[in-house]
């Protein structure tokens, strides 16, 4: 399932996008401007501790939520998030979780891992909410397949 929550700032945005994907029993977090903080969150800052830390103990069952809030290089680090997400499927094509991509402007959407998880994971099992302001910031591909617009 695919949600776009758009709108002005501080509508809820993000707050709803969270809302949806911790109803969920695992989700990974992509958080540029570092507003999801739960008790429940492992957040991490660089993208090659994510792998290494964050992600295995994901795989493992471990924890239930990954964070990432990049300090450096966002699009690289979006980049690590997408392909991590991507192999989680793939590995685990049954889970039911949700995948949080918060302020969409900040990356460019256009990425063979995302492109993959939106086409090919189970409809019924991974759910992607993306927040952002405006339609136009939504490549045209996505807007087409989103499943509800929020």
């Amino acid at each position: 399932m695919i949600y776009l929550a758009l709108g002005r700032r501080e509508q809820g945005k993000t707050t709803l996008g969270y809302y949806i994907v911790s109803r969920l029993p695992r989700r990974l977090i992509f958080d540029p401007r570092g507003m999801v903080r739960t008790e429940k969150s492992d957040v991490f800052t660089d993208p090659g501790r994510l792998f290494r830390e964050g992600m295995d103990a994901f795989n493992n069952h471990e924890i239930k939520e990954v964070v990432l809030t990049p300090a450096g290089d966002v699009q690289t680090a979006f980049a690590v998030f997408c392909r991590e997400a991507a192999n989680y499927v793939r590995k685990n094509p049954d889970a039911h979780f949700g995948i949080l991509i918060d302020e969409i402007r900040f990356v460019d959407l256009k990425n063979e891992d995302l492109d993959w998880i939106l086409r090919c994971a189970p409809v019924d099992n991974v759910h992607v909410v993306f927040t952002g302001h405006r339609p136009n910031d939504v490549p045209t591909d996505i807007r087409a397949i989103a499943d509800r617009w929020l």
